[in-house]
């Protein structure tokens, strides 16, 4: 085909027919081929080329994908979109005019009067004064909150604390708890438990916050602390020693006797806690079944671990016998000491005659 023509026909019969081609200069021209020969000859005039059926090639595959182009430029500010709308007046408020959308507008709310408000504490313990109100005035809270409500049901510190179950708190001298004048705080019932008044004993005095022991030391006079006939029992028990104001004991004898029908002996146990006592340590030997004892026994500073005992000078019985207690001077170890002491014989029961626990 000659150079520059984009097509060419020849039909089925090797017949020319009429082919229209684009030269590069795009010069629309006609021409007819035939068998023999390929003649070019151009039309005698230019044909619409909207006149004329064009033959097209099939379509090709498709090329690739181009680079990509360049941004476009920025298009021209839209609408303004729905806001608040304008207008409206001081104490007006924005409202829905109808239930269309953005349809809202500004209108005055509605108003009204209260003409009557009244309180009450219904049944938590609390009032209120000056209700109902029904022009201006004011209420005034009153009463105590009941527990059930959540309060205390009490007007003091001390009354809330006992309504509500609870122990006083901070330093004695500020918690709120009371006592009896001349007291002091302690604890003289065995075990643990809760504090106790203890009374000031006699040669001691309270007051002005000091307590102060009369008779000056050791030279005080003793104090009777307890005294027993233990007629038909084989042992008497002085408990709680440690919980009296004293330093020193003496235990007297006063016409002891015992029915055993025979010699047995007296003796004396110590114990730091009221319940366990230790062995027992004969104070007497060989009592015969009519000897009636009289003495004492002293010992010094019985709240120490450790100390003395030791029998008076005087101890001697009514037959004009020499009495063993004269002699039984002994040592003794009691940790935390000594709380209780026990007298006992060691067969039959007394059955006459005093023990007297004396204090200073």
């Amino acid at each position: 085909m000659t150079p520059g023509f984009t097509g060419a026909a020849i039909d089925a019969g090797g017949a020319p027919v009429l082919t229209r081609w684009f030269a590069p200069e795009r010069a629309i021209a006609t021409a007819w081929f035939g068998p023999e020969a390929a003649i070019f000859r151009p039309a005698p005039r230019r044909p619409d080329p909207d006149s004329i059926p064009a033959v097209i090639a099939p379509k090709g595959p498709a090329g690739p994908q181009g680079p990509k182009g360049d941004t476009g430029d920025t298009g021209p500010q839209g609408p303004a979109g729905q806001g608040v709308p304008t207008g409206g007046s001081t104490g007006q408020v924005l409202a829905k005019l109808t239930a269309a959308d953005y349809n809202t507008g500004w209108v005055t709310p509605a108003t009204g009067t209260v003409t009557s408000v009244a309180a009450s504490g219904g049944s938590t313990g609390l009032t209120f004064s000056g209700s109902p109100i029904t022009s201006s005035g004011t209420l005034t809270l009153g009463g105590t909150l009941a527990l059930a409500s959540g309060g205390t049901g009490a007007t003091t510190a001390s009354g809330a604390r006992t309504n509500l179950g609870a122990a006083a708190s901070g330093a004695v001298g500020s918690s709120g708890l009371t006592m009896a004048t001349a007291r002091l705080l302690g604890r003289s019932t065995a075990s643990t438990g809760a504090i106790e008044e203890i009374s000031v004993g006699t040669g001691l005095s309270l007051s002005s916050g000091v307590l102060s022991a009369n008779g000056g030391g050791g030279a005080s006079e003793w104090t009777e602390i307890a005294s027993v006939t233990p007629t038909g029992v084989s042992s008497v028990d002085f408990a709680n020693l440690k919980t009296t104001v004293y330093n020193d004991l003496l235990i007297v004898f006063e016409g002891l006797s015992h029915d055993s029908g025979s010699n047995t002996t007296f003796s004396i146990a110590i114990s730091a806690n009221g319940s366990t006592f230790g062995n027992a340590y004969v104070i007497t030997n060989s009592v015969a079944a009519t000897a009636v004892l009289h003495g004492g026994r002293i010992i010094p500073n019985f709240r120490a671990n450790a100390g003395l005992s030791a029998s008076g000078p005087t101890t001697i019985n009514d037959l004009g016998q020499a009495a063993s207690l004269a002699a039984a001077n002994s040592a003794w170890r009691c940790n935390g000491g000594i709380d209780a002491i026990r007298i006992a014989t060691g067969a039959g029961n007394f059955d006459a005659g005093t023990i007297r626990l004396l204090g200073r």
